[in-house]
């Protein structure tokens, strides 16, 4: 068995905990979707009660059935990513939860877990750009190795 290079170890591991990013982004996008196919079948939102088979207030717009059937299948998908980032999520705490520095695990629940970028985690515990951006080099190489540990 050949050893793994640091480098290695670091682009494991930041496939690992990018998942967890990817799956924010595909969430905020299929929310987006329904916001917007909501908006367009509801131009001015559902402010209006409904009372019986007469709305209160004129001309406003109903969503369409196509709109509703739409939001619904989106928003069942929605609910599938959001269990299986909750799962990815678990499954990455655990691992992280085992790195003994707790500076390693507080950049990486911020940089992968929150999706903070390096510059906003710089500003957040008050060091400079560069200083962050090694200490989630090596906090990457503790993941890894917790994560073989772990396996």
């Amino acid at each position: 068995m050949t050893a793994v290079t640091v480098i290695e170890k670091r682009r494991i591991a930041r496939m690992q905990l990018g998942e967890l990013l990817a799956l924010n982004k595909e969430c905020d996008v299929l929310r987006l979707q329904i916001y917007k196919i909501i908006g367009e079948g509801c131009p001015s939102g559902f402010k209006d009660s409904s009372l019986g088979n007469s709305i209160r207030g004129s001309r406003k717009q109903r969503p369409t059935l196509l709109q509703l059937e739409k939001v619904k299948e989106l928003r069942d998908t929605l609910n599938t990513m959001y269990e299986d980032r909750a799962a990815k999520r678990v499954a990455m705490l655990v691992i992280i939860d085992a790195i003994p520095e707790a500076e390693y695990r507080a950049v990486l629940m911020q940089r992968y877990c929150e999706g903070y970028k390096v510059s906003e985690i710089a500003d957040l515990n008050g060091e400079s750009y560069d200083s962050t951006k090694h200490k989630i080099k090596y906090a990457l190489e503790a993941f890894y190795d917790a994560m073989m540990r772990k396996k």
